[in-house]
């Protein structure tokens, strides 16, 4: 649906084409070892092949339980049984949150609901930022009772 101001809703926000590109490279490297290893006479273990399977299995799933999805409703990360739902009247802010660990850190966006530990983790190297940007501009338009406080918000405010 067209609002007003130019954004279509729903709106889907997955993680960015790298992430395709790291799983296959997951599962076919050692596929490919497998196959040039049967071809050439040697005597490989099928367990290689299912553990490639195994491993692409989980990562689609990973990836598609961080997908965000926007709608009239409401706002939703995960699918199925791990979905976390947050109605936009009940969106007490969004902040921006710096994690650490093994090392390294990542900086996320945490869209928090009012009264609830719920909240829904947007990891920003992981998705486009014209999407995220598209995001935020949806959530300070129909939650306007939200607490945004992201830089990116300035752009979106009237």
């Amino acid at each position: 649906m067209n609002e007003k101001s130019g954004l279509y809703v729903p709106v889907k926000l997955g993680p960015v084409q790298n992430a395709y590109i790291i799983l296959s490279c997951v599962v076919g490297f050692p596929a490919m070892f497998w196959i040039i290893g049967v071809s050439l006479g040697k005597k490989m273990p099928i367990q290689l092949v299912g553990l490639c399977v195994a491993g692409a299995v989980f990562m689609v799933l990973y990836m598609k339980n961080v997908t965000i999805r926007l709608d009239e409703g409401g706002i939703r990360q995960g699918f199925s049984i791990f979905r976390t739902f947050i109605r936009y009247e009940s969106v007490a802010g969004v902040h921006r949150e710096a994690r650490s660990g093994r090392g390294g850190s990542t900086t996320v966006l945490i869209v928090s609901e009012q009264n609830s530990a719920k909240r829904i983790v947007i990891p920003l190297r992981s998705f486009d930022q014209i999407k995220i940007t598209q995001v935020m501009a949806i959530l300070a338009r129909k939650a306007p009772q939200a607490h945004i406080e992201d830089a990116l918000y300035v752009q979106f405010n009237p």
